[in-house]
């Protein structure tokens, strides 16, 4: 589905074009008995390129509006992540870190599996989270522990290293 929204978003103008000058073709070279059947090719045409083009607009809000936000949620967590222990258990204000940076984590693939996230922010993301994952092993205890639960929304680390190779 994703993939089918991305080339209509990115071919809607110039297949629609391509309609507008085929009508208008007809329009003036063919002998057309009825104009009012062209017009309203021309209207529906110009409508259809309005709704998509419409459509793609607040899509893009929509993103930005949760890239912004998701953005600031992680610089506020990042300097209580860099303090998590490397090694050993972690206390129980570390495991609430640990908890909301999961929770973030977890909505931004909601909103990538839901096609509101291109693939290329989700990959940057999802190298961010295997940071994490990698260095502190608090995070990677905490993030299996929710797969084994299936508290994880079908995140997963393995899914995260095939989103990064």
């Amino acid at each position: 589905m994703r993939k089918l929204k991305e080339l209509l978003y990115a071919l809607y103008g110039p297949f629609g074009l391509l309609l507008l000058i085929a009508l208008v073709y007809v329009a003036i070279f063919e002998d057309v008995e009825d104009p009012k059947s062209i017009i309203t090719a021309i209207a529906v045409i110009l409508s259809a390129i309005y709704f998509i083009q419409k459509q793609k607009l607040e899509e893009d809000k929509l993103f930005f509006e949760a890239f912004s936000s998701f953005n600031k949620r992680f610089t506020e967590q990042s300097s209580l992540l860099h303090k998590l222990p490397k090694e050993g258990e972690p206390g129980n204000e570390q495991n609430a870190v640990i908890a909301n940076y999961f929770d973030l984590c977890a909505e931004e693939y909601y909103f990538y599996k839901h096609g509101r996230i291109p693939k290329d922010v989700w990959a940057c993301w999802a190298k961010g989270m295997l940071y994490y994952i990698d260095n502190y092993p608090c995070v990677l205890s905490y993030w299996e522990d929710m797969e084994k639960q299936k508290a994880n929304y079908g995140l997963s680390v393995s899914l995260l290293k095939s989103t990064c190779r």
